[in-house]
């Protein structure tokens, strides 16, 4: 009878286990002071959350400590205890730029590798987040501002979308149309047309159930149809 052989751990194992008993020492003082627990990770309510973390409740509060980017970076984050879907996930940098701006004092970072990050989030938390600790979360609404701003610039650095190509090539097409210049008028017509095709070739391979966005698209295409047939009459003429 052949005796099965326990299998070795990996260096993802070994180093995941590192960081779980660092951050379990670091933030030991959650335990002790502020009367948290230690909750398993709750992979049944989303499979996809970083497991490369502890996470910390108390019946109002919880705090998450994770490693991320590939063992370079430690997060902390906090909001409600509860239910997953409705975790705020607040970053602690954030917390901790609304308190220095508020005493009006140098912006504090968190420097280094990992574990290092880990003990210099562990000093800060307890200084800069003591009221969330103990269940005060009035802080929270300037927290979900800071992550509406960012959400706002990452939207103002995108690129534009078909759609929004497609309204400008027409709007540049009426343009030129109204100064007399049909040919960049019909220039910018056809890239329209074109563009909003394409969009409602996926539309319709998504198979959308609401009708409203097809329908308006649908009169714009059929309208750009027809301007394009009257210049290129007019062209000919």
């Amino acid at each position: 009878m052949f005796k099965k052989t326990k299998k070795k751990p990996g260096k993802l194992d070994l180093a995941k286990e590192e960081f779980l008993n660092q951050t379990r020492e670091a933030f030991a003082f959650l335990v002790r002071d502020f009367g948290f627990q230690e909750e398993p990770i709750p992979l049944a309510e989303n499979k996809y959350l970083n497991q490369f973390a502890v996470w910390y409740a108390t019946s109002t509060t919880r705090i998450v400590v994770e490693g991320i980017n590939w063992g370079t970076n430690t997060r902390v984050a906090l909001g409600q205890a509860g239910p997953v879907s409705k975790f705020e996930n607040y970053d602690f940098g954030d917390l901790l730029a609304v308190r220095d701006a508020a005493a009006e004092q140098a912006k504090r970072s968190v420097s280094g590798e990992q574990l290092e990050q880990l003990r210099q989030y562990a000093a800060l938390l307890p200084e800069v987040a003591a009221d969330v600790l103990r269940g005060d979360h009035s802080i929270f609404a300037e927290l979900a501002a800071c992550v509406e701003r960012r959400r706002a610039e990452a939207r103002r650095n995108e690129p534009p979308s078909m759609n929004e190509v497609a309204e400008a090539n027409r709007t540049l097409g009426r343009s030129y149309q109204l100064a007399g210049d049909n040919k960049a008028a019909l220039k910018h017509y056809e890239l329209a047309l074109s563009t909003f095709l394409e969009i409602n070739q996926a539309m319709s391979f998504l198979k959308m159930k609401d009708t409203t966005e097809t329908d308006d698209l649908t009169t714009k295409i059929g309208e750009l149809k027809d301007l394009i047939s009257k210049l290129k009459n007019n062209e000919q003429g």
